[in-house]
């Protein structure tokens, strides 16, 4: 029902005395009242909250953050009353650190959308740090949305442990290795928990599963390194304590709710992470479109030109890989320049592994000299580089250096026993020997002539 402005009113009464003006302030009540019935029933009206806007966005540097900000902005303020639009300015924020302004998003988006399982999960995760308890709360909501989601589960035990409420966390972690054995993190987890209450062999196995699922496990190191401890055995112990000590590569949850929240990420760091995980599922292609983003931003950072060498020599874009990965092998061999961070990201094995992809592009490009410096200069940083063994050989054979690609192959099978190498063996062993397909022969064969060499 239109209302009339105050002018309108008053030229009314005017024309037609006090009987109009009453009229008019009665339909202008009514009209409000309307306004106020349908702002309460869900889905109509506009929305109630204010849309937050981080104060120090225009002191950001980089413009793709500050765009996608702006276009989210923008989105919500023409369309009010959109779930997807009030989660989708929640989810830039939540990537970029604005989390304060994510929880309003995420609140107005499950309010919209209560049926929605993804708003309560992701209010819960940025909860999670600042207020536990209502972190729990939208964990518990969203878990009533979909009872399968392991994640949800998962980070609702990692919100009570912030609360002490160890005992119903354990739950929680027990419910969700019932239903998949094979979930690493729920296994390192509840390892973990276990020693603290003082469960032994129920810690010891369950650490121990985790480093089945992931050998690189530092975590899972660590606490059996104390397990063996309190049990007195100190050599065991000091093995465990060894081995934590080396960088963690912890074995993701699958979570694509949390994921698509990352996909938002505009920061440097942000295309770097999404390019390694799409190199290790075999993406190579948009890993290679967000590797290039990563290093046109920072072209000083050697961990991101040796990914983007090996996304390229896994594309077989050989020449472009060579480009990037002695880009790399510049910086890293000024190692001493690099910063701390940049240190610790590139320990000895990947070092290494810069290297012997270097040498088996190469190779690509039937540059077998210059292949077989690049895989020595590789096992100067790990001398149990397979990849660099096993490259050297590959060139040795070319260069017809047999006594080099015997030692090479050698050397091969001690690192990986399983690896089936027959094609290269025999390459070498048909010099001396009639053809052959039994591998072990040819090994027992090629030890024999190695040491004779030597």
């Amino acid at each position: 029902m239109a209302t009339r402005s105050k002018r309108e009113t008053l030229e009314a009464s005017d024309e037609h005395g006090p009987r109009k003006v009453i009229l008019v302030f009665t339909e202008l009540k009514l009209s409000l009242t309307l306004l106020l019935l349908l702002a309460s029933i869900p889905g109509c009206g506009p929305a109630r909250s204010a849309i937050p806007y981080p104060n120090d966005v225009e002191q950001i540097e980089s413009l793709r953050v500050k765009e996608a900000v702006q276009v989210a902005h923008h989105s919500v303020a023409n369309n009010l009353r959109s779930s997807e639009a009030w989660g989708q300015l929640g989810r830039v924020y939540a990537i970029h650190g604005w989390e304060r302004q994510a929880v309003v998003c995420f609140r107005q988006a499950r309010e919209l959308a209560p049926a929605e399982f993804c708003w309560h999960y992701l209010l819960g995760r940025v909860l999670a740090n600042s207020d536990p308890a209502a972190a729990v709360e939208a964990y518990s909501k969203a878990i009533e949305v979909d009872s399968d989601s392991v994640a949800a589960k998962f980070y609702k035990a990692e919100s009570l442990n912030q609360m002490n409420n160890i005992d119903e966390a354990r739950l929680l972690l027990k419910s969700i290795i019932a239903a998949d054995p094979n979930t690493q993190l729920a296994n390192l987890r509840l390892g973990e928990l276990e020693l603290q209450v003082g469960h032994i062999e129920a810690a010891r196995r369950l650490l121990n599963r985790a480093l089945q699922l992931n050998s690189d496990c530092s975590e899972a190191h660590m606490g059996l390194a104390r397990i063996h401890k309190i049990c007195g055995q100190d050599e065991e112990a000091r093995k465990h304590a060894a081995l934590a000590r080396l960088p963690s590569n912890p074995q993701p949850l699958h979570d694509p709710v949390w994921g698509e929240v990352q996909l938002n990420g505009q920061t440097t760091h942000w295309y770097a992470k999404r390019a390694t995980q799409y190199l290790k599922n075999g993406d190579f292609e948009r890993a290679i479109a967000e590797f290039r983003v990563a290093v046109e931003d920072a072209p000083h950072v050697a961990s991101y030109w040796m990914n983007f060498g090996a996304a390229l020599l896994q594309a077989n874009r050989f020449a472009e890989a060579r480009a990037s990965l002695e880009r790399a092998a510049v910086l890293v061999r000024d190692f001493s320049s690099l910063s701390d961070q940049q240190q610790r990201e590139l320990p000895p094995e990947k070092r290494a592994g810069l290297f012997a992809n270097l040498g088996v592009v190469l190779n690509h490009l039937g540059e077998t000299r210059s292949a077989a410096d690049r895989f020595r200069e590789s096992l100067s940083h790990d001398q149990d580089c397979y990849a660099a063994h096993l490259g050297l050989a590959r060139s040795s054979i070319s260069a017809g250096q047999l006594s080099e690609a015997q030692k090479s192959l050698v050397r091969c099978q001690e690192l990986r026993p399983n690896e089936d190498i027959t094609e290269l063996l025999e390459k070498v062993s048909s010099v001396y020997v009639e053809r052959t397909h039994d591998a072990a022969q040819l090994m027992d064969f090629l030890r024999s002539e190695a040491t004779r060499s030597e």
